[in-house]
């Protein structure tokens, strides 16, 4: 070695990698190679058909994954209320609720008595006048 790194040095052993062999190497060659010329037009014309139905497949996949989102806030959203503590929480359906059962109240007779009695309990100025 002269210093000149791995030019001036000569290889010690095989000059062959391990489990090369000597001599010329086989080609191994297809026959034939056939086509269906229909199949290849459709594949060589198809990329904008198959990437339209890729985006298609896209959308469905999004739309299906905030269709999940969306049921998931609600289902969070009745648990909270479930657990909250304040129960004094009304929803408007629940307010629409509560006044269909009262006029329905009303018309059976049901609900008479109570409200007679808060009118008992309002002074009747309107009535002396």
């Amino acid at each position: 070695p002269t210093g000149r790194g791995s030019q001036g040095r000569k290889r010690k052993g095989k000059p062959f990698a391990r489990g090369a062999k000597k001599g010329p190497r086989k080609v191994r060659r297809a026959e034939e190679v056939l086509f269906d010329e229909n199949d290849r037009k459709e594949f060589l014309t198809g990329f904008r058909k198959r990437k339209q139905q890729r985006r298609e497949r896209g959308l469905l996949e999004q739309k299906e994954s905030e269709k999940r989102d969306r049921r998931l806030k609600r289902k969070e959203k009745r648990e909270a209320l479930k657990d909250c503590e304040d129960q004094s929480i009304v929803t408007k359906r629940e307010e629409e609720q509560l006044k269909e059962l009262k006029e329905i109240a009303k018309k059976h007779g049901l609900g008479e008595e109570s409200e007679s009695e808060e009118a008992s309990k309002i002074p009747q100025k309107d009535k002396d006048e």
